[in-house]
């Protein structure tokens, strides 16, 4: 009975981290349509920071970064986003000091 017990503890607990991880990849993929699809840059700016906290969160569970951006988006376009924005968030601080 006990050990019953244990394997539907396990079973239920993998269920919900399964869960979690599809429910994080919906919320990476409809914040990064959001940040392509957006006109305003305050909207894209918005998008694209809830984009990159819940990669940084899948990060965190995946073993193998390069097969994770693979599995999200295309590879190419996410890196030359987050690029830029880095490039551009280097130029605001040049400019700010």
């Amino acid at each position: 009975m006990m050990l019953a017990m244990r394997v539907l503890r396990r079973t239920i607990t993998s269920r919900r981290l399964l869960r979690d991880k599809y429910e994080l990849e919906l919320d990476f993929k409809r914040h990064w349509e959001e940040f392509r699809s957006s006109s305003s840059e305050k909207e894209k700016e918005k998008a694209l920071n809830m984009t990159v906290d819940i990669f940084c969160r899948f990060v965190k569970q995946h073993s193998n970064v390069a097969q994770l951006i693979t599995m999200l988006v295309e590879t190419h376009i996410f890196s030359f986003v987050v690029g830029r924005v880095f490039v551009t968030d280097i130029k605001k601080l040049r400019l700010g000091s």
